[in-house]
């Protein structure tokens, strides 16, 4: 009696719709994983930063404007990541403490704004300016904080990524956050492009370097005393403030030759 030929095998491969390197599936999966920690209730009440990996805080606008509460917590590097609205700050008092100011204008705060990346996966100033800003700290022995209206999306989005960066992973950085911040990452967008930032780190080695911004001219940084600001320039020459330009690579050189106060290195933050 003739064998019956085989059936046919049949490979369900879930649709990758990104250039991530993450099915959709996996994406829905991370997602929820993500908001199982986070993005729960603010409290109402946020008396100080929220410390959530060593050397690193994330705080409010109130918090940025207490240089009292900056200076108990031995943070010396501030970075700001709401738009250029935040003026009322005490830069005079920052620089008479050695406690350093840097701004990252994250203009909107929408689903849709590219926070970390853009949708073909480029990398923002917006992470680059973080993740030298949180180096410069960690070189020169201190701490920083990321700021922005409410501590809440924009600068615990740059922080978490920052970490990301930094080799730490996902769950770690998270469960840090759901224990000392819980109701960060409340944005939708912005979760999706940490997920996204997991996977493109994930998957580096095999698909190569992380793309860098890539704009006509050259995306600068501009550093004068206590400021540094991204400042892309497709089309025209970049504004200089108080006579000096400088690339992202410079930052920091520049801003460790002028930390004025250092504090010893903390002991390794436990988790």
């Amino acid at each position: 009696k003739p064998a019956r030929p085989a059936a046919p095998v049949v490979v369900v491969v879930a649709a990758m719709s990104n250039p991530f390197g993450i099915s959709n599936l996996e994406l829905g999966r991370r997602l929820d994983f993500v908001r199982s920690l986070v993005a729960k209730k603010h409290p109402g009440d946020d008396l100080e930063p929220s410390l959530i990996a060593e050397g690193l805080f994330i705080g409010n606008k109130h918090h940025a404007a207490d240089v009292g509460q900056l200076c108990r917590l031995g943070i010396t590097v501030v970075l700001n990541c709401a738009p250029s609205g935040i003026r009322a700050l005490p830069l005079n008092d920052y620089e008479a403490k050695g406690i350093r100011y840097a701004v990252t204008n994250v203009k909107r705060d929408d689903t849709s704004y590219p926070l970390l990346h853009d949708r073909a996966g480029v990398r923002s100033a917006h992470l680059d300016v973080a993740k030298e800003v949180f180096d410069v700290a960690r070189r020169a022995g201190g701490r920083a904080m990321f700021f922005c209206v409410a501590g809440q999306n924009r600068s615990a989005t740059l922080a978490v990524a920052a970490l990301l960066l930094c080799d730490q992973p996902l769950p770690k950085v998270l469960h840090s956050c759901a224990a000392w911040r819980p109701f960060v990452l409340e944005n939708e967008g912005f979760q999706r492009q940490v997920v996204e930032l997991e996977a493109l780190l994930l998957a580096q080695q095999a698909r190569g370097r992380f793309p860098q911004a890539n704009v006509q001219g050259e995306k600068r940084l501009m550093c004068s005393g206590d400021y540094i600001a991204d400042q892309p320039t497709p089309n025209k020459k970049p504004r200089t403030v108080c006579g000096l330009e400088t690339t992202v690579e410079e930052v920091g050189r520049l801003l460790i030759g002028s930390v004025s106060r250092t504090l010893e290195a903390e002991q390794a933050f436990g988790f």
